[in-house]
C-alpha cells in the first residue's frame, strides 16, 4: 500500500469514530435551561413591578401577553379612567392611545 491509502484510511477511521463520538454526547434539553428560563421570568416580574412603582399614577399601563391560544396580545389598563382592556394588534393599541391623548388634551 502507498503511503496516500494509508492516510486516508486513517482519515476515513477517524472521521468514523468522531461521529460516533458525536452521538454519544448528550444533546442539551430542556430541563438544562430551566433555571435560566426561570431566571428570565423574575427579571421580567421585577422589571414590571420597577415600571409600576416608577410610572406616573396616571399613565397607561400596557404589558404584552399571551392569550389561551398562545396568540400575542397587550393588556391596557387606565388607570383615569379605570378602563382595561385587550389589543391583538400594535396598530390597535397606538389607535388607543392617541385617542386617549386626544381625549384628555382637550
Amino acid at each position: 500500500m502507498s503511503r496516500y491509502s494509508n492516510s486516508t484510511q486513517a482519515n476515513t477511521l477517524n472521521q468514523s469514530a468522531s461521529s460516533e463520538q458525536s452521538k454519544d454526547l448528550p444533546t442539551p434539553s430542556q430541563t438544562q435551561f430551566a433555571p435560566l428560563m426561570l431566571l428570565g421570568r423574575i427579571w421580567n416580574y421585577v422589571a414590571e413591578v420597577l415600571s409600576w412603582l416608577f410610572a406616573s399614577p396616571h399613565q397607561p399601563h400596557i404589558r404584552e401577553c399571551r392569550d389561551r391560544t398562545g396568540q400575542t396580545c397587550w393588556r391596557v389598563h387606565d388607570p383615569a379612567s379605570g378602563q382595561s382592556m385587550v389589543f391583538y394588534t400594535e396598530q390597535e393599541v397606538c389607535a388607543w392611545l392617541e385617542q386617549r391623548w386626544s381625549r384628555y388634551m382637550r
